[in-house]
């Protein structure tokens, strides 16, 4: 998984998913879309589905963006929540 930087983008989070091909290669990153500048990425279960979904930080967008796990490599459009000015980090508590 990888987050932006401090600019705006729009593609700004993208997950690898490293499924090989046998021959030591891997299949293309599935690029989602975040809000502007994403930097606190994290992986959690936000749905209790036991699937691993995921949260970033967006600094320049004041917001949160969740990514729900659909299974097998995809995910739902993303959630965007506003979180107030300048978000860096995200966290998770169970």
């Amino acid at each position: 998984m990888l987050a932006g930087g401090s600019s705006a983008s729009q593609i700004s989070l993208a997950v690898f998913l490293l499924t090989g091909n046998g021959d030591m290669t891997f299949n293309t990153p599935v690029p989602l879309i975040a809000d502007e500048a994403p930097n606190g990425v994290i992986l959690a279960d936000v749905n209790g589905d036991g699937r691993m979904d995921i949260a970033a930080a967006n600094l320049l967008g004041d917001s949160v963006t969740v990514l729900v796990n659909q299974g097998h490599g995809s995910f739902a459009p993303e959630l965007l929540y506003g979180a107030g000015g300048g978000r860096w980090w995200c966290a998770a508590a169970t």
